[in-house]
């Protein structure tokens, strides 16, 4: 009896590519390499990120993979996980964002993502160097879209301000940018005080009066139980109330025809 020998050829999609970024920083005269690498089993990102700089390599291993922004611009702009982040553009290789700060010396600061669920904050990690040039880690979250990077023009800090939770609708038909009367969960941003060489700390007292500036402010736990309202007839600034009291207030409101 004869037996036939076959080969099946099995063709695997291609790896996620390593991706390579050089770019100067103040803390050095170095050029400072950037590479990601060991794609995730989902090529959602990058498992690996080694920062070469003054002749060592530093290696890293985030809990979430780092990923890279589409190219497209239209691409990002409909992408929760790229929205811009005030004070800290996106690098070339757009596979993160890169900032400084500080008054006497400039420190360097870089924000890689990670792809978030659609309902949640998506993952951050932040690298600081010292002021010989390592890296370090400076703030690693599972879940916080970076909103802002706002550097003190007092003292040699910055303020890293981020969303821990998304906010969802309550009542109303309005949504982000509406002018209609709408009412969301209540999501307090929070906000980082990042120090040179220092890792990032959450900060109660700054993200009070942040919060009190730009949001509302009923203590830094998220609640589903209190609402934030816009646009409600009569009322120029958002405001903050208890839910069942915001369901009254658009109970009253007259019907759309």
């Amino acid at each position: 009896m004869k037996f036939v020998v076959t080969s099946l050829l099995i063709i695997l999609p291609a790896a996620l590519p390593a991706q390579r970024a050089v770019i100067h920083i103040p803390e050095t005269k170095d050029a400072v390499t950037i590479l990601l690498s060991q794609p995730a089993k989902d090529d959602q990102g990058f498992t690996v990120l080694t920062i070469r700089v003054n002749g060592h390599a530093n290696i890293f291993h985030p809990k979430n993979p780092l990923a890279c922004a589409p190219s497209d611009i239209e691409t990002r702009k409909n992408d929760l996980d790229w929205a811009d982040i005030k004070g800290m553009p996106l690098d070339h290789s757009l596979c993160f964002h890169h900032a400084e700060y500080g008054n006497k010396a400039k420190h360097t600061v870089l924000a890689f993502m990670s792809h978030g669920y659609a309902s949640d904050a998506g993952p951050t990690f932040l690298v600081g160097f010292q002021a010989d040039g390592t890296p370090y880690k400076a703030l690693e979250r599972d879940e916080l879209d970076l909103f802002a990077f706002e550097p003190s023009t007092s003292d040699e800090t910055a303020q890293i301000i981020g969303f821990p939770t998304l906010s969802q609708v309550m009542f109303g038909d309005g949504g982000n940018g509406s002018k209609a009367p709408y009412a969301t969960t209540y999501d307090p941003r929070a906000v980082y005080v990042m120090s040179p060489g220092a890792p990032a700390k959450y900060s109660i007292e700054e993200s009070r009066l942040y919060n009190q500036q730009h949001y509302v402010w009923a203590g830094p736990t998220v609640s589903e139980n209190y609402s934030v309202v816009y646009n409600y007839p009569g009322r120029d600034k958002p405001f903050g109330i208890p839910a069942k009291q915001a369901a009254t207030l658009f109970a009253k409101l007259p019907e759309k025809k």
